[in-house]
């Protein structure tokens, strides 16, 4: 796996560091039979969280928040796709995921990622021809009768 720097808004860190609090009461409690592998989901003596166990801890935490059930690993997803919706740049959430290529990203998630062909001719387009004059905006899901995407042009 290896160690890497993951970087989080201040309040995950903020949880995360109230989680890491009870865990060295933990440590304080157990001592010498405290297995410390610096480990942020330990069991009571340190020793690695089994997944299993994880999964029956999350399914109790859904049920008790009373949100829609989704599984752990969704939560990879749905950060992935919000990203990507935000308009971040698939290579910096490609190297959040651990995908050794964006094309990985690219592959998975592209669906999500409505009018990313429209918006890269748009850009194109009117990086050649706006200072001429002539800028593009393409009609997102606009057809007309033969199929084709519509679009209009805006002279300046």
């Amino acid at each position: 796996m290896g160690t890497r720097l993951i970087v989080l808004p201040e309040i995950t860190l903020h949880a995360l560091e109230e989680h890491r609090e009870r865990i060295n009461v933990e440590k304080e409690r157990y001592s010498s039979e405290y297995n410390d592998y610096n480990l942020v989901c330990p069991i009571f003596n340190g020793n690695p969280c089994k997944f299993r166990s994880l999964t029956q801890l999350w399914k109790k935490l859904i049920k008790k928040s009373k949100v829609p059930d989704i599984q752990f690993h969704d939560l990879r997803h749905t950060h992935a796709t919000l990203m990507l919706k935000q308009g971040i740049h698939p290579k910096i959430v490609s190297e959040r995921l651990r995908h050794k290529r964006v094309g990985i990203t690219l592959d998975t998630y592209s669906h999500v990622i409505p009018g990313l062909q429209e918006k890269a001719v748009e850009d194109f387009a009117n990086n050649l021809f706006c200072k001429y004059g002539f800028c593009i905006k393409i009609l997102a899901n606009s057809y007309d009768n033969e199929g084709s995407q519509k679009h209009e042009r805006n002279q300046v």
